[in-house]
């Protein structure tokens, strides 16, 4: 993206390659095309935005007017992950995605309650993780991977010593973590414990000259390197990489690196072209 366009623009373009839906891709470049100023310099630039959003609409209307059955229990994945709860009925899977985020599922003390699944977002920090609230009952054959336990209903120390008592006698060993979701207890354990199940980080990009915005992560999987960045911000940057700067994870601060370093949860990166 050209130097002399308002800083608005590449957050604005950032969000974009971050985008997971067409829907949220379309909207970033019709901002990006009322915000991106009007004169020679930015014609090239405007058209291959232009380009981009004409395709995006003409898949989004074929895909309208074929009238193909979508079936309730597909899920489009949002955000830095997609969590699914399974569990018996009446465990405290629609109470959990109901307390931490920002869905409202039915929740009610008698079986079956949920019977489409029901998604919400997760704030992990300045991450988005998207829980997904099941009927589980007679699917079988599915697998889920990575797995992560999570005991509802601790709601006091005595429960507490029921969880410890449950993972004495379980003979399998899976991790696991109690929580409430009507007291909200151990919230916080359990959205880092999800975090490093999606074995996902952040990182961070540092425009040259100035401070880098953390408010905005870049999300990549562990063992993601320099390049792997430079390609998620755009793909400018990874055809014409000359050079990385990385503060975190490096030897000391600012330490010129290659474009197979591995980076770290929490790295700030400036890349130049």
């Amino acid at each position: 993206m050209p130097t002399n366009l308002p800083p608005e623009c590449q957050k604005i373009e950032e969000r974009y390659r971050a985008a997971d839906t067409p829907e949220e891709k379309i909207a970033c470049l019709e901002e990006l095309l009322a915000t991106i100023p009007k004169h020679k310099g930015t014609d090239h630039l405007r058209a291959d935005y232009r380009r981009k959003l004409a395709k995006l609409k003409e898949a989004s209307e074929t895909g309208k007017g074929a009238g193909r059955y979508t079936s309730p229990f597909h899920i489009d994945k949002e955000g830095a992950g997609q969590v699914v709860l399974v569990g018996p009925t009446n465990a405290g899977k629609s109470a959990l995605v109901k307390a931490l985020t920002n869905a409202i599922p039915e929740v009610g003390d008698y079986p079956f309650t949920t019977w489409t699944p029901t998604p919400g977002m997760m704030t992990v920090e300045n991450v988005q993780v998207q829980l997904i609230d099941t009927r589980y009952e007679g699917q079988s054959g599915s697998t889920f991977t990575p797995l992560l336990v999570v005991v509802n209903k601790c709601d006091d120390a005595e429960a507490d010593e029921d969880f410890r008592a449950l993972c004495d006698l379980l003979e399998e060993d899976w991790p696991m973590i109690p929580v409430s979701a009507t007291m909200g207890r151990n919230f916080d354990g359990l959205k880092q414990a999800v975090f490093e199940r999606l074995e996902i980080m952040r990182v961070y990009s540092k425009p040259p000259g100035r401070e880098a915005d953390l408010s905005t992560p870049f999300v990549l999987k562990k063992g993601s390197t320099v390049e792997d960045l430079a390609g998620k911000v755009h793909k400018d940057f990874l055809e014409n990489l000359k050079s990385a700067r990385v503060w975190g994870s490096a030897a000391f601060d600012g330490q010129m690196v290659s474009r197979d370093h591995v980076l770290q949860d929490g790295d700030v990166v400036e890349l130049r072209t």
